[in-house]
């Protein structure tokens, strides 16, 4: 995604999460959620100087950092996994699904941009 780079996560998201290494890998996990939740809105929305490009830059550094806390086993929200028999438990008071954590990011930074609406516009 447009403007999502490491130095703008530690310089302007002021992130600390990620290492340098692996930014790149979970920013792109972020950026295609993004991209699929917006129907490729938010991708022409980052290119933009204006305060829905920086909303949708920090919205893909919060879910990078999401995508990182699962990959190096820092989610809270699992308490618990097994293979045999697959099982995952999740913490008391947690989202009830990964997709409902995913969606709440979103809706923090995107909720007043317009980027999440799945209608129809009416001059359609």
């Amino acid at each position: 995604m447009s403007g999502v780079d490491y130095p703008f996560y530690t310089d302007v998201y002021r992130g600390t999460m990620i290492p340098a290494e692996a930014f790149e890998r979970c920013a792109l996990r972020a950026a295609e959620r993004l991209d699929a939740d917006t129907f490729g809105r938010a991708a022409r929305a980052a290119k933009g100087e204006d305060e829905t490009a920086d909303a949708v830059r920090r919205c893909c550094c919060a879910l990078a950092e999401l995508y990182w806390a699962r990959e190096s086993g820092q989610d809270a929200a699992v308490q618990r996994e097994a293979l045999g028999s697959w099982s995952r438990t999740y913490a008391r008071g947690a989202p009830e699904s990964p997709a409902a954590r995913l969606r709440g990011i979103e809706e923090r930074y995107l909720a007043r941009s317009g980027l999440l609406y799945r209608g129809r516009r009416g001059d359609a």
